[in-house]
């Protein structure tokens, strides 16, 4: 029989978060740093401003960099290629930095420009026998007139049909047309061709609507506290409402498909033998649905009876997580603060992935590029890629240990309405002080098998290429059982941060204590859990729906842009479901740290008055009628 440990017993020192402590795993936070110093150095010693030019820089039909010198030109391209030798006068490119795409039906026809035209044929037909064969642009001797062309200036030459004039304006040193010249064109009526509201005008009314979609941002943490009170009034009646909806419905089910079947073998009964095949097969298959139907719904209503006390737990739970937020309800802010330096962390592996790519050998044919990757470079890009696995993974790790800091002390305390001052601070001071070891080893867990994972999908495309079935389904495999070995890592980690932030123990043995404290409390945890992630979800879609509208209704009957305001729309939808997201993430912190505190409680006191509670009223209540079950 496994042992998840004795409950723990009465500490009448104990009240919350520990705060004599000392550092933990002190070995890993080195290791971590160590191996961020390695990534900056590859990243140092393999810099090379030139190369990077050559993955930037636009390349034109010739095989030249827009923008680049002779001498700045890679090595090997005075060699000949399809058009001939080239010579040190046209291979300079240091007054034409801009690509100009001739031909928009053939992205490979550009031409290196000093400046974007005014106006351009959107679609034009490049007339071939101006072009020379020693490698010049247009024209038989060095530049001539293809000089004019080059710098800008004469571009009707090369296009004798023109359908559409359209602004150009150079973006990352590209010609780029401005589409709201394109409206009531032949290219405008193909990109209205994909709907009926993304139409050239109102891509190009978008830009004008920002100050709307940053807006949307304030309307979806605004609506993130709407649900935050929804739930601590209405959260019983909404998931009551909706098992129950889901009852009936199962019940219907097989009641339809039970009258359904009987009326059919009714009918074949007195058909006798002229009964068709066809007709007892279909009456076979209504009666096995049914019978289907029929258990699912008695299962589910047992489950439903059997776990009844533990469904108000997990809601009580969760109005529990919604009060200590009202408490302290700048905490679900946080979170933004943490993904703004996950950005910075994600923008300087790939800024040092970047450089190890470029590093590799340079290839290049007329208009494209490849920077082929050896061995050696292929290892370098997965340190880097582990590099920044493990960096975002840490930094999520010190963020939910904050707050499941902040949380804990929230739960230890008596008067649990009065607002917490400094807990977060603390918390946070704490996590950064005494354990990035611990989260260090934790997250480097995760990006391990989250970088294996990568690694098997590389292998697995090049296994289509090879087209070997067999490794395509074992890779398959293997990337779902990681794929569930990563979730119960996360999980894991998530309830020992929570042990961490409570009691300062190592990775180790509060990752044991958490285990042993879930299994103990195994029916609770899967009931908090499921009803949990059910409102978390919930409150996602509602408050990236409400913030979508919210914003298609300001710009319809507010703006000028009321024609416009589908597109906003679909973005502030997106960009409410993110902050949502973020929002939420709080409340799963909170939900989970509030229930282990609960279990401890549990099993540290009885609700006497030598060994009370630390738990709210509510919870007591249900505590006292469960008779402690």
């Amino acid at each position: 029989m496994v042992d998840y440990g004795q409950p723990l017993q009465y500490d009448p020192n104990f009240a919350g978060p520990t705060e004599k402590r000392k550092c933990r795993d002190c070995c890993w936070a080195v290791l971590f740093f160590a191996f961020w110093g390695g990534m900056a150095y590859l990243g140092y010693s393999l810099f090379d401003a030139n190369r990077l030019k050559y993955l930037v820089f636009p390349l034109d039909m010739h095989g030249r960099y827009c923008g680049l010198a002779a001498a700045d030109q890679p090595e090997g391209l005075m060699d000949t290629d399809s058009f001939g030798a080239y010579s040190a006068t046209n291979l300079d490119m240091s007054d034409v930095p801009n690509l100009w795409f001739a031909d928009l039906s053939d992205a490979t026809k550009t031409i290196c420009v000093d400046e974007c035209p005014e106006t351009l044929a959107a679609q034009c037909e490049i007339d071939y026998a101006d072009v020379s064969a020693d490698g010049t642009y247009w024209g038989n001797d060095a530049w001539g007139v293809a000089e004019n062309i080059a710098h800008g200036t004469e571009y009707g030459i090369l296009c004798h049909t023109a359908t559409v004039e359209t602004t150009l304006q150079s973006a990352a040193r590209r010609c780029m047309a401005d589409v709201s010249d394109l409206a009531g064109t032949a290219v405008g009526t193909q990109l209205e061709g994909a709907g009926e509201f993304i139409s050239p005008e109102s891509i190009a009314n978008l830009a004008q609507t920002w100050p709307y979609l940053l807006a949307g941002i304030g309307i979806a943490i605004l609506l993130g506290f709407v649900w935050l009170i929804l739930l601590r009034l209405f959260a019983k009646l909404l998931v009551w409402i909706t098992l129950l909806a889901v009852l009936i419905g199962l019940g219907a089910v097989a009641g339809w498909f039970s009258w359904q079947g009987y009326n059919q073998y009714m009918d074949c009964d007195e058909a006798g033998d002229d009964c068709a095949e066809e007709d007892e097969d279909a009456r076979n298959t209504t009666l096995i649905i049914a019978g289907v139907a029929l258990v699912v719904f008695l299962i589910y209503f047992c489950i439903m009876t059997a776990m009844a006390k533990r469904i108000n737990l997990a809601l009580d739970i969760v109005i529990e997580a919604s009060a200590a937020i009202a408490t302290m309800p700048y905490i679900v802010v946080i979170p933004l603060f943490f993904v703004i330096v996950a950005l910075v962390i994600a923008a300087v592996s790939a800024v040092d992935g970047i450089i190890v790519y470029a590093d590799g050998e340079l290839t290049q044919d007329a208009g494209s590029r490849e920077f082929e990757t050896d061995n050696m470079h292929l290892g370098m890009l997965g340190y880097v890629l582990l590099g920044i696995l493990w960096g975002l993974f840490f930094v999520e790790g010190v963020c939910e240990t904050a707050l499941a800091g902040a949380f804990a002390a929230w739960y230890w305390r008596r008067d649990k309405k009065k607002r917490i001052k400094g807990g977060l601070s603390k918390s946070l001071h704490r996590a950064l002080t005494y354990h990035l070891g611990s989260i260090a080893f934790a997250s480097l867990l995760i990006a391990i098998v989250n970088w294996i994972r990568i690694v098997l999908q590389y292998i697995k495309k090049r296994a289509k290429l090879a087209k070997s079935k067999a490794m395509k389904q074992m890779l398959r495999a293997m990337d779902c059982c990681l794929a569930c070995f990563d979730r119960f890592l996360k999980f894991i980690n998530r309830n020992a941060y929570i042990e961490i932030a409570i009691y300062g123990e190592s990775f180790c043995a509060a990752a044991k204590r958490a285990v042993n404290l879930l299994f103990r409390n195994a029916l609770r945890v899967a009931a908090v859990n499921t009803v949990g992630d059910s409102l978390l979800f919930l409150g996602k879609v509602f408050i990236a729906i409400a913030t979508g509208l919210s914003v298609g209704c300001i710009i319809y009957f507010t703006t000028d842009y009321a024609e416009f305001w589908f597109l906003p729309m679909i973005i502030s939808i997106i960009t409410g479901f993110v902050f949502g997201s973020m929002f939420m993430s709080v409340y799963e912190i909170g939900i989970d740290t509030i229930l282990l505190c609960f279990c401890e409680d549990v099993e540290r006191h009885d609700g006497s008055p030598a060994r009370p509670f630390f738990m709210s009223n509510r919870l007591r209540r249900y505590v006292n009628r469960s008779e402690m079950q």
